[in-house]
């Protein structure tokens, strides 16, 4: 009758060694929308660990208007992280990077070099899930023209894009990588 009213699927657990590493996670206490006290994050690193995980990225939000987040901020709260982890003896690597709202402030964040990026200098930024963005193609240039490498968060969850794949070929014709949620893989979305 009512779809809201039916349980959301859960995905069965898969072994992640493989792997080895989750690029996308909300794990750093208090920040964002993610783990809300340490004892939350701990929680959620011994099941990274159970998976499989050797490493984890974390990933918090910052949008101007939601998520205040700053490089300092998130730092603060990975070492307090870590921390932890090393209080419970738990043996997984956690660095920090962001997950950057494409809003009004990101393309100066951008230009001044004050955003925190993962790897080789990978930039993880999302779109927002009501409207597509006008300029995203030129957005990803200024991403690249400033030394970064432009990767679109979970393009799965974005609905002006469903049943087309040609908006997701134009994203990496411009060189954008596409960070996927492996639950997706299992129908999820």
């Amino acid at each position: 009758m009512f779809g809201f009213f039916k349980k959301k699927k859960i995905a069965p657990e898969f072994n992640f060694s493989n792997i080895g590493t989750d690029m996308h996670s909300h794990i750093i206490p208090g920040i964002d929308d993610g783990a809300q006290t340490l004892h939350d994050s701990l929680l959620l690193a011994k099941k990274f660990k159970e998976l499989g995980f050797k490493k984890l990225i974390a990933t918090p939000h910052i949008m101007a208007d939601y998520f205040r987040n700053t490089p300092e901020s998130i730092n603060r709260g990975l070492e307090i992280l870590q921390k932890g982890l090393l209080e419970i003896q738990l043996d997984l690597e956690v660095n920090a990077a962001a997950e950057y709202y494409l809003d009004e402030t990101l393309e100066k964040k951008i230009r001044q070099k004050e955003v925190l990026t993962f790897g080789n200098n990978y930039l993880l930024f999302e779109l927002s899930y009501v409207n597509a963005p006008q300029n995203l193609i030129d957005f990803i240039k200024i991403i690249q023209d400033a030394g970064y490498k432009p990767v679109l968060a979970h393009p799965e969850r974005y609905p002006y894009y469903y049943g087309s794949t040609e908006n997701y070929h134009q994203i990496r014709e411009a060189g954008c990588l596409l960070q996927l949620n492996s639950i997706a893989l299992t129908g999820y979305y």
